[in-house]
């Protein structure tokens, strides 16, 4: 079968091969296949990669929920007169759990600000 593209398509369609480093003709046949509703012999690998990028983008979530959660902890334990600013605390490599709590230190979250 033969058809005739415009020039933009053909650029479109080509970037789009790149980008998955895939043929032109791969990428038409795909798209022809999701558009009769099946499935293309070679979408499979689509598919895997697409599972490895959830995969390594819930582990960046995990470990930004972890750093918001620490820094928000780390937050709520200083005093707000000693806190440091949030640019500064993006880079901090830990935080030191055995800071003992003394008792004015909790009683700030209670005062109303002054």
């Amino acid at each position: 079968m033969q058809i005739n593209i415009s020039q933009s398509w053909k650029q479109k369609i080509a970037k789009i091969a790149s980008d998955r480093q895939k043929t032109s003709q791969e990428v038409v046949q795909e798209a022809i296949a999701l558009y009769l509703g099946e499935v293309a012999a070679n979408s499979g690998d689509r598919l895997v990669a697409l599972e490895q990028e959830v995969i390594l983008l819930r582990q960046m979530v995990n470990q930004l929920h972890t750093t918001t959660t620490v820094m928000r902890q780390h937050q709520l334990s200083t005093p707000s007169s000693q806190q440091t600013p949030v640019s500064e605390t993006l880079f901090m490599p830990e935080i030191d759990d055995d800071i003992e709590d003394e008792p004015d230190e909790i009683l700030y979250d209670f005062l109303e600000p002054s």
